[in-house]
């Protein structure tokens, strides 16, 4: 990347990683604890 003297460079923030929010969207739409887990047993989200 280009640098000028008189710029800061941008702050960078890394990505979440993946599922770290699966569990609140999940409840967020209305799925129970004990969905999401059967969920996860299940592999069918991955879930942090």
């Amino acid at each position: 990347p280009i640098q000028f003297n008189s710029m800061t460079p941008p702050e960078f923030n890394l990505a979440p990683q993946l599922g770290a929010d699966t569990v609140s969207i999940l409840k967020q739409l209305g799925y129970s604890d004990e969905a999401i887990e059967t969920m996860k047993k299940n592999n069918c989200v991955k879930a942090k």
